[in-house]
């Protein structure tokens, strides 16, 4: 059984946790010391600032996809992912900064293969739960990652904010 409003749900939360968790920790680790803390800040700014544009604007060009792939292409799996690929790098061209082009695209594509093997399990009456456990494991898998290889946070106490605002 089909659910559209489920499986755009899903595939909007599934992608924004994903994407906002590979920009976060692709930030690091360019000549920087890498804190456990500015990955999770980052990971948390990020999934507002994209998870707002992907509910906005991919959701409903995505349900517009899926109308057109319907109607006129027979559900053509391959046409409704390569659109989105298409549709989801439009916004971006006018900033003519092309690995933005390129990331948003990714981003559309991501959100399309989840939609996609959500409708097909539930076509095959299979449990979706996969879809839901792979953001969590990635963040988990990356939390350790990041654990691991984080600096101590530089000891600041009183002492050193007054001397610092002191100095000014």
């Amino acid at each position: 059984m089909d659910n559209m409003f489920y499986r755009k749900f899903t595939a909007f939360y599934v992608s924004t946790i994903i994407i906002s968790l590979f920009i976060s920790a692709g930030s690091f680790g360019q000549g920087q010391p890498v804190y456990l803390d500015s990955f999770l800040g980052w990971a948390y700014i990020l999934i507002f600032v994209v998870g707002g544009i992907i509910l906005i604007y991919g959701n409903l060009i995505s349900i517009g996809i899926e109308y057109v792939v319907n109607r006129w292409m027979k559900g053509n799996a391959i046409a409704f992912i390569l659109m989105h690929g298409v549709f989801g790098g439009i916004p971006v061209v006018w900033a003519q900064q092309w690995t933005l082009t390129l990331y948003a695209s990714g981003a559309a594509l991501l959100y399309a293969f989840v939609d996609r093997w959500i409708f097909n399990r539930s076509n095959k009456n299979k449990h979706t739960w996969p879809v839901h456990t792979v953001a969590p494991v990635l963040f988990l898998i990356l939390f350790a990652i990041f654990m691991v290889k984080s600096h101590p946070v530089p000891n600041y106490g009183a002492v050193s904010a007054f001397t610092t605002a002191w100095m000014l």
